[in-house]
């Protein structure tokens, strides 16, 4: 991620004022989330995108593994959170639902519920 920091913000996708708040988000993470923790790493999809999920009217499938590898446990977590979280109520919604408990897990608060997440920075705040 951090060789990849430079390219981002010359490529000006978003407003200045827009990486930087992404940029402070990350930096925020770094600094407390074990990323590197290989423990915590698991078969991972990497590509959970709505393309790629088919319901049989059961249950949901992923297709196209093709981008598949050992991850951080949550990175299929966030990339489908990106794409039907569109509020604070879905998010909370969504993490109870997921760990199948009135409790989210936080880690100096930065999953939890009621912080102003924006639509962009799910994966960021996940990952």
């Amino acid at each position: 991620m951090e060789r990849s920091i430079p390219a981002f913000r010359a490529a000006n996708i978003l407003p200045g004022d827009e990486i930087k708040d992404l940029l402070d988000i990350y930096e925020r993470i770094v600094n407390v989330y074990p990323r590197y923790d290989v423990e915590n790493w698991v078969s991972s999809h990497n590509d959970s995108k709505p393309e790629n999920i088919v319901f049989d009217g059961q249950r949901p499938w992923l297709i196209d593994w093709e981008s598949a590898f050992l991850n951080d446990r949550y990175l299929d977590l966030a990339i489908v959170a990106n794409f039907v979280i569109m509020n604070e109520k879905d998010e909370e919604a969504y993490l109870k639902t997921y760990f199948e408990t009135g409790d989210i897990p936080t880690q100096d608060g930065l999953t939890s519920p009621g912080r102003g997440h924006t639509k962009s920075g799910h994966v960021t705040l996940m990952k």
